[in-house]
């Protein structure tokens, strides 16, 4: 798997939000639903009047799991991006994520189906066989370029520290 570990500043996300079940895999449905809607929509409209390539993440827009519920199987997920200063950010879910260590891992394919098993892949091989474990927070998905036809690059973004 191509990723590195690197130390990041605060990063603060806006956008639109739902909570989504995990139950029997809800999730992997209707996450791509969810991004399907905003893209048809384009609730992000007013962020995007100022939007640039500045900040950590360029510019890219981000899925972000904010929160999970293990008890009730359901996680709290945004999709947005890194406002500018001069974004009206009002009606929008708005997240600080303090600075932090981030296991950050590189891929590009086919959506939905290759960042799902990306996902798949870290917990089920890379934490097992790392030295890291999760250290709670948000876990970011980063999309730094447009679709492009069958190939879409993306970054998963997961906090960690050592074992």
């Amino acid at each position: 798997m191509d990723y590195e570990i690197r130390k990041e500043k605060e990063i603060v996300l806006a956008g639109v939000s739902r909570m989504i079940s995990t139950v029997d895999g809800q999730n992997y449905r209707e996450i791509p639903k969810f991004w399907d809607e905003v893209n048809e929509q384009r609730p992000l409209g007013k962020l995007f009047a100022d939007y640039g390539k500045s900040g950590l993440l360029q510019g890219a827009m981000v899925g972000a799991i904010l929160e999970y519920d293990q008890a009730n199987e359901r996680l709290l997920y945004l999709i947005g991006l890194e406002p500018s200063g001069t974004s009206d950010l009002e009606g929008m879910t708005v997240k600080t994520i303090p600075a932090q260590t981030w296991a950050v891992f590189r891929d590009k394919g086919p959506m939905p189906a290759s960042i799902q098993e990306t996902w798949k892949r870290i917990y089920g091989e890379w934490f097992p066989a790392s030295q890291y474990e999760h250290s709670g927070g948000p876990e970011l998905e980063v999309y730094p370029e447009e679709d492009q036809p069958g190939e879409m690059p993306y970054e998963i973004w997961i906090p960690v520290k050592r074992k």
